[in-house]
């Protein structure tokens, strides 16, 4: 079951984040409670939206959007599962739901970032059409990909720099 996060569910977001990085060394746990208020709390006066996919009690994955409306374009910011529940949709599902939202809010796109080592990832996002726009190194050991899914008939006329 997808839900909004709400404060009510911050030590169940802290529990899910901590065996989330400590799982997979991809991500960098910045995952105080502090942190994790503040996104929710960010998240409920802007039109962004923190979704969490619930289990028997249990947060097994997320989904993070953050909507810039002057602009109609939407960041996936953060989507990830547990890896026990890889390959069971869960992933699907939350996307579907950002997508969803998204169209209801009129943006014109999505865009996101990913590792180019991320295969799995860049692979998931292409099955729902995303499209690659910008490859970008960070340093000597970091590339990373510019992805965006066009939600919407009209594009931004607006540039960004990125």
């Amino acid at each position: 079951m997808i839900k909004e996060a709400t404060l009510k569910d911050l030590d169940s977001i802290k529990e899910f984040r901590d065996k989330l990085y400590e799982a997979d060394s991809n991500f960098t746990n910045i995952s105080t409670i502090d942190n994790i208020k503040s996104t929710i709390l960010n998240d409920s006066v802007n039109n962004n939206k923190y979704y969490l996919f619930w289990k028997n009690n249990e947060i097994i994955g997320q989904a993070i959007i953050r909507v810039n409306i002057k602009s109609t374009i939407g960041h996936l910011g953060h989507i990830a599962v547990l890896k026990e529940y890889y390959g069971k949709g869960i992933a699907d599902e939350l996307l579907k739901k950002v997508i969803q939202y998204s169209k209801d809010i009129k943006l014109n796109s999505i865009e996101l970032i990913v590792d180019e080592t991320n295969i799995r990832a860049i692979k998931f996002y292409e099955k729902y059409q995303f499209k690659y726009e910008k490859k970008r190194r960070i340093n000597s050991s970091l590339v990373i990909y510019k992805l965006t899914l066009i939600v919407n008939k009209y594009k931004t006329s607006l540039i960004f720099k990125w």
